[in-house]
């Protein structure tokens, strides 16, 4: 399948997609198999990816729909919105954190993928209507 390089949105290249095909059984993070489990009812017979490396980079998608044309990116609090000395280390890794987000969005945009991201306040309230607050109808 193709998709746009980061940072170079007209430069395409094949990904062999067969290697991030979701195991909905794997173990991932708290957050993460939340999300999972609460889709899996919904894109069991979809072509979904987990864990995808955006090609040209070492940034890692967390969840594609490749029929609904849907990222999903699981964002705590606690990791994307508050400095954490644990996992950033300092003030600037806070910052990259905030940058990796913000390029992932774009290379969503760039490869027609809707792009979701759910927050501490999406994670409590999971639902077919906090997807549909953010633009997607399950």
């Amino acid at each position: 399948m193709k998709f746009s390089k980061l940072n170079s949105p007209n430069s395409f290249v094949n990904v062999v997609i067969s290697k991030y095909f979701i195991d909905w059984d794997r173990k991932v993070s708290a957050p993460q198999l939340k999300v999972k489990n609460f889709l899996k009812e919904y894109w069991e017979s979809s072509i979904v990816l987990e864990e995808f490396l955006i090609p040209g980079s070492k940034k890692r998608i967390d969840l594609i729909n490749i029929s609904a044309k849907v990222v999903i990116e699981v964002s705590p609090n606690s990791t994307h919105l508050k400095f954490n000395p644990f996992m950033h280390g300092s003030r600037p890794g806070f910052l990259k954190t905030i940058k990796s987000d913000l390029v992932k969005k774009d290379w969503a945009k760039a490869n027609n993928l809707l792009y979701i991201e759910l927050n501490d306040s999406h994670l409590k309230n999971l639902s077919k209507e906090t997807f549909k607050e953010l633009g997607y109808e399950l």
